[in-house]
């Protein structure tokens, strides 16, 4: 038997002005052989503007006006170019979206590009307001906040510069940080909330663990990965974390962005046990010869190849329009591309392997240099209007290694260089 006690509260407040409850103490006594328990919770109640969520000093609204000539337009723009290859609004459409003023900034922002009414708008508008309003709403983040910081992680770089954006690997470690505040790594799927919630809260557990291990922080960057597999317990997800309440699909028109963003999630996870099993520092300390790491480039190989075909293959042969899969089939090369210097990282440093495991990597690494360039000089305009921005910035590096690594002398002859 429970007892909740609040005392002071007035039950009409709650509702309007009381946002977030502070368990003060538990106390729990026994009585009788039985031992029932009589659970006591005292929770003590406090309105928003107790928790600074936006203090005097939040910065001025700078945005609506900047946009109000073309806000519309670029909500539009956003929908049809950036969400198809990063579904994480999942179902929502235009006149859904938050009045949240940072994650506006981040989808005007994104949007601004592909939107010619809004050429004139400076784009550091948006830059300066949520670096500034970001930075104040996380001491108390909403999922909103997370969106928008999610969102805004993608923005364009508008001074080309080394490193590209300083700063970056903080700033993931700040959403990381907000997302186990507000518990996204647990799945929902017992709690008692809605199901639109649930849905959300998934979405946006996978756009995180996508910027950790892969976008912007351990593989781009080369930093160590804030999160730890084991300290979450989501599944996949599913068609269902992207379709509208009481609806189990998506619309037909929003399927292709939500099989994107699936097979993205599966693709990180895969890339997250390769840079976990090559690329941490506990892997460099552990002896391995060419026998023993056989296996493991097998299993990764035969991991790849089945997503490859059950995940990139269906959404190559879907020629939809536009074309969001270009990103996602740079991000499949250079996964292949981090195994295979992995193991010649792995091999080369400790043992020297078979001339006929050396003669296979060569031929696989050319193979997948040819591929890349195969596709972007003949990419369309149709997979080139969505590219992933973040998923380009990642392909900057791929395109970086590939110029190390390996050296074309012919058509026919690779040559793997380790300088």
């Amino acid at each position: 038997m429970g007892q909740l006690i609040a005392p002071g509260l007035d039950d009409g407040l709650i509702p309007t002005q009381v946002t977030l409850y502070i368990l003060q103490y538990v106390q729990c006594s026994f009585s009788g052989d039985d031992y029932i328990a009589v659970l006591t919770f005292r929770l003590k109640a406090f309105p928003d503007d107790h928790l600074d969520a936006h203090p005097a000093y939040y910065p001025k609204d700078t945005i609506s006006g900047a946009v109000a000539s073309c806000q519309a337009e670029l909500m539009e723009m956003y929908f049809e170019h950036v969400h198809p290859v990063f579904a994480i609004l999942g179902p929502q459409r235009p006149s859904s979206i938050s009045s949240s003023l940072t994650l506006r900034a981040s989808i005007y922002a994104l949007a601004l590009q592909h939107c010619p009414t809004a050429r004139d708008i400076d784009p550091w508008i948006f830059t300066d307001f949520n670096k500034q309003a970001l930075n104040i709403e996380r001491q108390a983040p909403k999922l909103e906040t997370i969106e928008a910081a999610l969102l805004f992680a993608q923005r364009h770089a508008h001074v080309l510069r080394a490193p590209t954006m300083p700063g970056m690997s903080a700033e993931i470690g700040s959403i990381v940080g907000m997302a186990h505040d507000l518990g996204l790594n647990m799945d929902p799927v017992h709690w008692d909330i809605s199901e639109h919630e649930k849905r959300r809260r998934r979405r946006l557990w996978w756009g995180v663990f996508m910027l950790d291990k892969c976008l912007r922080n351990a593989l781009t960057l080369g930093r160590p990965s804030f999160l730890v597999d084991h300290q979450s317990n989501h599944s996949q997800p599913t068609l269902s974390d992207f379709a509208e309440d009481c609806s189990s699909t998506p619309p037909p028109k929003d399927r292709n962005a939500a099989l994107q963003f699936i097979a993205m999630a599966g693709l990180t996870r895969i890339l997250s046990k390769i840079m976990t099993y090559y690329f941490s520092v506990q892997s460099d300390l552990e002896d391995v010869d060419s026998l023993d790491t056989m296996p493991a480039f097998s299993k990764f190989e035969e991991e790849l190849e089945h997503w490859s075909t059950q995940s990139l293959a269906p959404l190559l042969a879907e020629k939809a329009f536009p074309d969001p899969t270009g990103s996602l089939e740079i991000a499949y090369y250079t996964t292949q591309v981090t195994l295979y210097r992995g193991v010649l990282r792995e091999l080369t440093s400790r043992s020297s392997p078979t001339d006929q495991f050396w003669e296979y990597l060569s031929q696989q690494s050319k193979t997948v240099a040819l591929s890349v360039i195969n596709l972007l000089e003949y990419l369309p305009v149709a997979r080139s209007s969505t590219f992933w921005w973040a998923i380009a910035d990642e392909f900057g590096s791929f395109k970086t290694q590939l110029l190390h690594r390996w050296k074309f002398y012919d058509q026919d002859v690779l040559v793997l260089n380790f300088d």
